[in-house]
């Protein structure tokens, strides 16, 4: 099923009986479609062109109540749709700063609401438009949905921005830029909000399915109070929000019992290498996230977060039980290779530039670091029971332009290792890794 082999989809939204699927082309002319997928997806059963002057339409919603209205919008003009079988109907209702004396903002997603002939679209300034029949005013509600609408007014309902806009039962729920989800009833009044997830701007929200779902609290339930003032239980299905640091956070409702579910990097990867053993490959990027991944199954092994840092290189022992972590801001972490906890009492911190380099030899004696300040930095293994696994052995600045290359060698003779390190001033130096001297340094060249 390709509804848009030419251009590729940017929208896509299902009646609630998953009947009809509607699509909206990425073609610079947008085409919105309505699709009978379940009997025919070669022709769809209506479509409509939309002009250019709307921008690009990224949101569909379906009314829940008559799928044969639905809104479009992008960010800055909402569209209303009426369609039958090979005939669709659309307006574009104008709104302006102007209109109402404050600002609207950029839209970003619309929805109907329930039992009213009434929609909303949330904005990037934390206002909802309110959308009506475009009739004269009257002081009795229309329940008969009309695609032809008018700005009704606009609501403030929080100071972010909001990125999420859906619903679940008779609630309406909102996601921000601040992370924070809150339910309103149908006469937008708020009833509660969640706000500890810490998990970045929202991005999406989905509600568990549950066809034998209650309202009503069971015995011994720990749904916490809403913002009424009879302070009843709120009970709202369990969701999963979703977020521009590419976090999926689960929330259980009852006793508010949140968890990270799924975490993805959410910034460029600097730092890959392979377990020399097995299937494994530890990816760091500059979220700060480390994960191990088994590249056979495709499976997460595991990962963690690294608050407030940048992983720029990442490197293996020889023998695949530790992996060394070096960042942006000269920092070197030492961890175990299955759960990736600290083996170290504290992390290094010798270097003031970005750590560029991690190698160790080919025993696991050493391990070695260049950093962006053009100086290597070398720790020794010690075996001492109860102590570090390495410690600091030496440091020095041998080239006047950037490290491009570090590594240990093999001395023929001994089976010693040995460290190399090559530089954009075109000098490859070796280091004596035994040197002797008033000072605590044995790293010179």
């Amino acid at each position: 099923f390709d509804p848009n082999p030419n251009g590729g989809v940017v929208a896509v939204a299902l009646t609630p009986d998953s009947r009809y699927l509607a699509t909206l082309s990425a073609l610079p002319v947008q085409t919105l479609a309505i699709w009978n997928w379940t009997i025919d997806g070669d022709v769809p059963v209506c479509s409509a062109d939309l002009k250019q002057e709307f921008g690009i339409q990224s949101f569909i919603y379906f009314d829940p109540t008559d799928i044969n209205h639905l809104v479009t919008n992008s960010e800055s003009q909402v569209l209303f749709y009426n369609w039958e079988e090979n005939s669709m109907k659309y307006y574009a209702p104008p709104l302006t700063d102007r209109d109402f004396n404050k600002p609207v903002g950029r839209y970003s997603q619309s929805l109907f609401q329930i039992g009213i002939a009434r929609a909303l679209t949330a904005t990037s300034l934390g206002n909802l438009v309110v959308w009506d029949n475009n009739r004269p005013l009257s002081k009795i509600m229309d329940v008969n949905q009309s695609a032809d609408k008018k700005p009704l007014k606009i609501i403030k309902v929080h100071d972010k921005g909001i990125s999420v806009l859906t619903n679940t039962d008779n609630y309406i729920v909102i996601g921000d830029t601040a992370g924070h989800v809150k339910f309103f009833d149908q006469g937008l009044r708020l009833i509660y909000w969640y706000q500890d997830f810490h998990s970045g701007p929202c991005t999406a929200i989905s509600f568990a399915y549950n066809a034998e779902f209650l309202t009503v609290p069971n015995e011994g339930s720990k749904y916490p109070s809403d913002a009424t003032k009879q302070a009843k239980p709120f009970v709202v299905r369990d969701f999963i929000v979703g977020t521009a640091i590419a976090v999926y956070c689960s929330l259980v409702t009852d006793g508010s019992k949140m968890k990270i579910i799924h975490r993805e990097h959410d910034a460029a990867v600097h730092a890959v290498d392979c377990h020399p053993r097995l299937p494994i490959v530890a990816i760091g990027s500059y979220s700060g996230l480390l994960k191990l991944w088994n590249y056979r199954t495709k499976e997460v092994i595991a990962s963690r977060m690294f608050e407030k840092s940048h992983i720029q290189c990442v490197a293996f022992d020889p023998k695949g039980f530790l992996i060394a972590v070096g960042c942006t801001n000269g920092v070197v972490y030492l961890v175990d290779s299955v759960a990736l906890l600290n083996q170290i009492n504290d992390s290094f911190k010798y270097a003031y530039d970005a750590i560029t380099h991690i190698t160790f030899s080919h025993n696991s004696t050493y391990f070695a670091t260049a950093d962006e300040g053009f100086t290597i930095t070398v720790y020794k293994r010690q075996r001492k029971e109860g102590r570090n696994p390495y410690i600091w052995h030496g440091r020095y600045r041998s080239h006047y332009k950037p490290i491009k290359d570090l590594l240990f060698d093999i001395h023929l003779d001994t089976n010693e290792p040995k460290l190399l390190s090559m530089g954009e001033d075109r000098m490859l130096i070796e280091y004596d890794l035994h040197h002797s001297g008033k000072t605590n340094n044995h790293v010179v060249p």
